[in-house]
């Protein structure tokens, strides 16, 4: 017999509320139907107690076993499960460090070897057409690389045959945007800016679809520009995207000072145009005055009249939250090089800090779309990685170290030597550029100069040099046959 004192009368629908809490606190995700056969309860009273053990935050439902969860990839209607919050933390908690311990962490050079094959350098592995030209430009959005370099060092290395028409088709059809994300910082109170844009000044071609993402909430304050350039802009504004022609009967300019303004508002990122034939008019124009003022000092510079309508950069966007922004930004790094971890951030310069993307992959973690732990030895810091990759990281250790080698632009994100690994470190300058070979550095050139890191053949280092020099390997063949080593000496 109970004392006075405690008892008293319940009403059945709390005696059933708490029943069910008392079981559910102990048993992990369970069904109504499994409390009711326990309890001796009917199924419908058992779930109305968990309907209200929910709603004070208690319990929580979902499928959160592996047959609840195949059961709703295969179509079928799986049973509500229902499990106590806390216990439900500490399964996830112990499930996150268990995948964790899984994973045996590989050295930078089989991470580096990872990424080539992951960026479709190899040979091999190369894509094709303007699909793959699209893939590769999705690839390397939000990273900025030198004017020049991006289709004769960057995509000709990922593109199996490149065509430069597969990129203008892209533009042509409105997919692809080029133009700077990270605008130079300047003060207001600066005088206006000389910049240019020339083959070294750095933009990215990013798909236009993804743009709004990718652009920073609060966009760098605007250098200040010279008068023609602000006739310009201020035209481009009210009346939206125009030819150079229409430009040049608007703003009343000289065709000579209105390439220079266009030149100086694109090097700044406030402008773009809808081709990339502009940029590689700017670039090629560059190329032939350097040539003509080495052959006659008293040539200026050479004509490279723009092509295409110029726009505001980026234009009429949404600007996306601080959330949506700090999401694409992590997605778009995982998409680049498939681990994540603060070291390969030093390179992206547009990207936003460290800090504030590793919240956002934590919580990317927890809803189970990324794997934290150690995937690359020898770095700091947490590590984030897409689960598709971790096996692609995984079969690169101990593989073949004979594998073809392959020259790399220094400006490519691929150049992660002395960042991630210990030794030499290459200037990711448009001029520079590397000889990789299943992730070791064999060598590389800078300012003209020529260093191998690794034991090479004579007649291999010239086949190097011969590749580094035109920026890309080109295969022997019977008409083109490389120099013998005997021919080679002398040379050096």
């Amino acid at each position: 017999m109970l004392p006075a004192k405690v008892e008293r009368e319940v009403p059945r629908s709390e005696a059933w509320v708490a029943l069910v809490r008392g079981r559910i606190e102990h048993m992990g995700p369970t069904t109504a139907r499994r409390i009711g056969e326990l309890l001796g309860l009917e199924e419908n009273f058992v779930s109305s107690s968990l309907e209200a053990l929910e709603g004070q935050g208690t319990v929580m439902r979902g499928s959160f076993t592996e047959q609840a969860q195949n059961a709703a990839t295969n179509g079928s209607v799986p049973e509500v499960e229902w499990c106590d919050r806390r216990l439900l933390a500490r399964i996830h908690r112990l499930t996150m460090q268990g995948l964790r311990q899984q994973i045996q962490p590989v050295e930078p050079r089989a991470f580096l070897k990872f990424l080539t094959r992951y960026h479709h350098v190899v040979r091999d592995s190369q894509w094709g057409g303007a699909v793959g030209v699209r893939e590769a430009i999705a690839q390397l959005q939000g990273f900025e690389l030198p004017a020049g370099a991006w289709e004769k060092r960057v995509l000709a290395a990922r593109v199996s045959e490149y065509d430069p028409q597969w990129l203008d088709n892209l533009f042509l059809s409105g997919e692809v945007v080029w133009g700077r994300l990270d605008r130079p910082q300047r003060d207001p109170d600066d005088k206006p800016s000389m910049a240019a844009l020339t083959r070294v000044v750095p933009i990215s071609l990013v798909l236009r679809e993804e743009l709004p993402q990718l652009l920073p909430p609060e966009p760098a304050t605007a250098a200040p520009v010279r008068g023609g350039a602000q006739t310009v802009l201020t035209a481009l504004a009210e009346r939206g995207a125009l030819f150079f022609n229409e430009l040049k009967t608007v703003t009343q300019l000289l065709p000579g000072h209105l390439e220079e303004a266009l030149r100086e508002l694109a090097a700044l990122g406030l402008i773009t145009s809808d081709a990339f034939a502009a940029v590689r008019k700017i670039v090629e124009g560059e190329r032939t005055a350097n040539s003509r003022r080495r052959r006659s000092p008293r040539t200026l510079h050479g004509v490279a009249a723009p092509i295409g309508r110029w726009s505001l950069f980026p234009g009429p966007v949404p600007a996306p939250s601080r959330e949506a922004y700090l999401d694409a930004w992590c997605r778009q790094l995982l998409r680049r090089y498939g681990v994540i971890f603060r070291d390969l951030l030093e390179r992206e310069s547009s990207a936003p800090t460290w800090q504030e993307l590793v919240g956002t992959l934590r919580r990317l973690e927890l809803r189970g779309e990324v794997r934290g732990g150690r995937f690359v030895s020898q770095v700091a810091g947490e590590q984030y990685a897409l689960p598709t990759a971790i096996d692609l990281v995984r079969e690169t250790r101990g593989g073949d170290d004979d594998e073809p080698w392959i020259v790399l632009s220094a400006a490519d994100p691929l150049n992660l030597f002395g960042i991630i690994t210990a030794g030499a470190r290459v200037a990711a300058t448009n001029r520079n550029a590397i000889v990789v070979q299943a992730g070791r550095l064999m060598a590389a050139q800078q300012a003209g100069h020529v260093e191998f890191y690794e034991p090479v053949d004579l007649t291999v280092q010239w086949e190097m040099r011969r590749a580094m020099a035109v920026g890309r390997r080109r295969e022997p063949t019977a008409e083109d046959p490389h120099l013998p080593a005997e021919r080679y000496h002398g040379r050096r």
